[in-house]
């Protein structure tokens, strides 16, 4: 087959604009970048020795012993290609260590050694390749050694690359087999038809289809600040972690950043994280700077030098005195700063991320002093990382079970439904506070099969008993903020209230204050189709955070609960009950109901009935419940008012006052996988807090 300039042309002009374009992205200087580099140059000199050996042929007449140096030089580079290209395979599937020992090396490099030999062999001696007086290229039997060589190559790499293919992405591992195919083809073409160039512009495309695909520097790099991100850390600095070498990592939180983002909008806060990254990497030298997200910066120094850790932490106090220039705005931030000792403090890329949530997430570390990783609170560290493990697994170790705290009716002077209420054991069995693993789930993702969780437990037992047989009239569930945000969370639960034929009347779906601040159009809509098909809302825990009027105003909620820190206020400072009684009476001008939480004595709750609260809540009445247990405190409440001749279907004369509910006896009875009153005492110890 002749040749033809226009493939190697081709091939060539695809190679320089995949060099320019790694040359100025920001890419990645990682094990599987720095080999694609070495790839890419390979192959970059071989097309071009190719085209220099046909244009010199072709325009000039040359000795022969001067045309064997440009031939076996083209033959040299040929042979050489593969070899990066199994590099580039260890190092995208983190096996370049399997690659370290002797006899492995070995057997990498010995065959390119052959390869070399022989051709250094043929600029003396005819042994694979010669060139007769006129110039003409001509190929021994014995060069088919070379392409052998060249196939155990790309063999190799398939190999390696099928048995790590779950280390590696699955659309990469296609990429790379398609390449792998094509090339082993294309070669196997060159070498039957040694005139074709066709081969330069197969492993081009090859080379640039790679480059778009897996090689993305957009994986790598902030979208914001043009920083890497922590994916581009833990790629960085694997090897430095599992080497075990010594250097040290500055870590800086922003304070305050959610506030200033709901103060300013994301467009200032944009503007503020990209001058702050401007300077930490213009200004700070020999480190590698990384945005994790949301106002983290993680400061990687190349060196075990303490001193320059400290100077690095001087430069930017020095700048963060001073304000940031946002267009109009001037804004001052203060960040936490922490240093962190490697391997000492952290031993790993998952450590590291887990001392910067602590630094952020934790109060006691807003200070402006320098915070060290060794005086931060690992047991903390500990506790939430087992934690983490087991809310995963909750659901499928059967660890997750739902209590129901009674709620009272003021005007019909009875309980008249509950609460649900998650609760969790560890794998000792051993309760842990919600307010523990609430906060947990919500990082890692899980508090969304929680909430379904107990919503479709509670639908189960609605359906297990005749509610009104009980005298429940409404069970109330927990929203959580994650879940308020799923736009599809209207349609969720209206599926499952469906699949167990629950009337909605009975369901009460409680949104915080926190929810409602978010996503508010998307909340609305739910709320909306919720509310047209008949199902209760409420707005929890009103009074606990930054308390919005318009909440109520804007959004269809049914029911107001006043948050136990607001009831508790108020029997203690007069101003307090003051606000109160009249939060209780806007309520009820603006036809909601008023639950009040937090209800622990008698006082309590004869002062806020009379204040107009149509429900209470709390330890007077009773603590959270195993569902057998609160099913059995219910139908003693029936026989109790059955004995006083007192009617309690929906739509009867209000009851008498129940001075006293008497509450089951505990002894010698089971309740399900409680073993009896020592678990519930226990769970006393647990202070409540909403799914």
């Amino acid at each position: 087959m002749p040749y033809s300039l226009q493939y190697d042309i081709s091939g060539l002009l695809i190679l320089i604009v995949i060099i320019s374009l790694f040359y100025f992205k920001r890419t990645l200087p990682s094990y599987p970048n720095r080999t694609f580099a070495l790839l890419v140059i390979t192959i970059f000199l071989s097309v071009f020795f190719n085209l220099i050996r046909y244009a010199v042929f072709s325009y000039f007449s040359l000795s022969p012993s001067f045309a064997l140096w440009f031939y076996g030089l083209h033959l040299l580079l040929i042979s050489i290609v593969p070899v990066p290209f199994v590099l580039y395979i260890c190092a995208l599937t983190n096996t370049l260590d399997f690659l370290s020992r002797s006899k492995l090396r070995f057997l990498l490099l010995a065959p390119l050694l052959i390869n070399i030999i022989l051709t250094a062999v043929s600029f003396k001696y005819p042994l694979i390749f010669t060139v007769d007086e006129n110039n003409v290229y001509i190929r021994l039997p014995q060069v088919y050694i070379i392409y052998f060589f060249m196939f155990c190559y790309l063999a190799a790499g398939f190999v390696i690359l099928i048995k790590n293919r779950r280390s590696v992405p699955k659309m990469s591992v296609h990429i790379i087999f398609l390449f792998s195919v094509t090339s082993f083809i294309s070669s196997l073409f060159q070498m039957y038809f040694p005139d074709s160039s066709m081969h330069s512009l197969i492993i081009s495309l090859n080379v640039l289809i790679v480059s778009l695909t897996v090689q993305k520097s957009e994986d790598t790099s902030d979208a914001i600040t043009g920083l890497y991100n922590q994916t581009a850390f833990e790629a960085m600095n694997f090897k430095r972690f599992v080497g075990g070498e010594k250097f040290h990592i500055l870590g800086i939180v922003f304070d305050d950043l959610p506030f200033l983002t709901s103060t300013l909008g994301m467009r200032h806060i944009h503007e503020l994280l990209k001058q702050s990254s401007a300077f930490l990497k213009n200004t700070l030298k020999n480190v590698d700077v990384y945005h994790f997200n949301d106002g983290k910066f993680c400061i990687a120094f190349r060196n075990n030098d303490l001193e320059a850790v400290y100077e690095c932490i001087d430069a930017i106090k020095e700048r963060f005195v001073h304000p940031w220039k946002l267009n109009s705005i001037e804004v001052k931030i203060f960040p936490r700063i922490s240093i962190i000792s490697c391997p000492k403090d952290a031993d790993s890329t998952e450590t590291v991320i887990e001392l910067f949530e602590l630094l952020s997430s934790d109060d006691k570390y807003k200070q402006e002093g320098v915070i060290l990783a060794s005086s931060m609170d690992t047991a903390i560290r500990k506790r939430s990382a087992y934690i983490d493990r087991t809310v995963k697994n909750a659901i499928s170790e059967g660890l997750l079970d739902v209590f129901y705290q009674p709620i009272y009716c003021t005007k019909q002077k009875r309980i008249i439904g509950a609460e649900a209420l998650i609760r969790m054991k560890d794998e000792r069995g051993k309760y842990i506070s919600p307010e523990e693993f609430i906060p947990i789930a919500e990082k890692n993702g899980t508090i969304l099969r929680l909430g379904e969780f107990v919503f479709e437990k509670v639908c189960r037992l609605l359906s297990e008993i005749k509610p009104e047989d009980f005298g429940i009239q409404k069970i109330d569930i927990n929203l959580s903020v994650v879940q308020c945000m799923q736009e599809t969370l209207a349609d969720q639960i209206l599926n499952i209230a469906s699949l167990y034929r629950i009337p909605s009347s009975l369901l009460n779906l409680e949104i915080t204050e926190t929810a409602a601040a978010y996503s508010q159009d998307t909340l609305k809509s739910n709320m909306n189709k919720l509310s047209v098909a008949g199902i209760e809302l409420s707005l929890d825990d009103y009074g606990s955070g930054y308390s919005n009027i318009g909440y109520m105003i804007n959004l269809p909620f049914d029911m107001i609960k006043i948050d136990k820190s607001i009831v508790w206020n108020a029997f203690l400072d007069d101003k307090s009950y003051t606000a109160l009684a009249f939060t209780i009476s806007m309520i009820n001008a603006l036809k909601m109901t008023v639950l009040a939480e937090g209800i622990e004595t008698k006082e309590q709750a004869d002062s806020l009935t009379s204040l107009g609260c149509h429900f209470l809540q709390g330890y007077y009445f009773s603590e959270p419940l195993p569902k057998d247990v609160f099913l059995q405190l219910l139908h003693h409440q029936n026989i109790e008012l059955k004995a006083q001749g007192l009617i309690f279907e929906k739509g009867a004369k209000p009851a008498e006052e129940m001075n006293h509910i008497k509450k089951p006896s505990f002894t010698g009875t089971g309740y399900g996988s409680l073993a009896g009153i020592e678990e519930l005492e226990e769970l006393d110890s647990i202070e409540e807090a909403d799914a």
